[in-house]
């Protein structure tokens, strides 16, 4: 009787360990800890209820809506932190890198987002039924596992974008 029962507790404990990890990418799981517009007036606005979960096969999986005014050009600045690695700084002509780099075609197509400029005025929605697969970066996770924070300060012919990224990738 004791032998059964350690065995079943020896099952019980690997199951919940595989099933642990098999609800997430590689183990891990992501967390939107807030979006914020730091502009009044943003160019490009999200709702604050916006989410991004990642599920077991590494799919990014965006859901809510955003805002956008029109406009013909975008240069950004962007500002990434996670600590303890020091900010990685840049700017770069957000128009010109939606239409010469095909990962940041797929990344904004997964999230409703034009792919090109001009863009229209536009109410864009995502419910869950689009997803982006980051599977090829799976192994990569641990490095960048932690909390993250990103600030993109955008100016446009119409008028200026500033979004708050607070997100963690932690280990499940």
């Amino acid at each position: 009787m004791k032998v059964s029962r350690y065995v079943l507790c020896v099952f019980a404990i690997t199951s919940c360990l595989f099933i642990k990890s098999t609800l997430s990418c590689n183990g891990y799981a992501l967390k939107v800890n807030s979006i914020k517009n730091c502009r009044e007036n943003n160019v490009i606005r999200l709702d604050e209820t916006f989410s991004v979960t990642l599920d077991k096969n590494c799919n990014l999986i965006p859901k809510g809506c955003g805002v956008t005014k029109a406009f013909k050009t975008l240069n950004v600045k962007y500002t990434f932190t996670k600590p303890p690695m020091a900010p990685l700084e840049g700017t770069l002509n957000g128009c010109e890198l939606m239409e010469s780099n095909p990962t940041v075609g797929m990344l904004l197509s997964a999230f409703a987002l034009p792919t090109k400029c001009p863009v229209k005025a536009q109410k864009i929605c995502v419910n869950g039924d689009k997803t982006l697969s980051i599977s090829k970066y799976r192994m990569q996770l641990g490095l960048i596992a932690g909390n993250m924070k990103l600030k993109i300060d955008g100016k446009h012919d119409t008028g200026n974008t500033c979004l708050l990224l607070d997100l963690s990738l932690n280990k499940k």
